[in-house]
């Protein structure tokens, strides 16, 4: 029968793999396209991450119906999406936002 882990009193076993440090970053390493300098540290946590929205968020977002949203992507309007393999669209959330900004009346 294996030991639940961690218990009190009783230590960790030697971890096999390089894991992520508890602060959710990890070592950044020397073969990478943009190395980080030696010994720094690169934080998942801090990375500049823009949240993609599924179309019924971004939809939600714009008070619109997310056929509409469609539509716009068919005709080549409306804010900027991602379309991944497999035909899954996602919209940036700067691009939601730039597209309400851009597209506001001015009295």
């Amino acid at each position: 029968m294996s030991a639940a882990y961690p218990r009190p009193g009783v230590p960790n076993p030697p971890s096999t793999h390089q894991s992520a440090n508890p602060s959710g970053s990890v070592p950044s390493t020397a073969g990478s396209r943009n190395p980080a300098p030696p010994g720094e540290v690169i934080s998942v946590k801090t990375a500049p991450v823009d949240p993609m929205l599924t179309t019924y968020q971004a939809a939600n977002i714009l008070r619109v119906a997310p056929e509409t949203l469609k539509k716009w992507r068919q005709r080549h309007q409306g804010p900027a999406y991602v379309r991944f393999d497999g035909g899954v669209v996602r919209y940036p959330l700067s691009s939601v936002l730039r597209y309400i900004r851009e597209h506001a009346v001015q009295p």
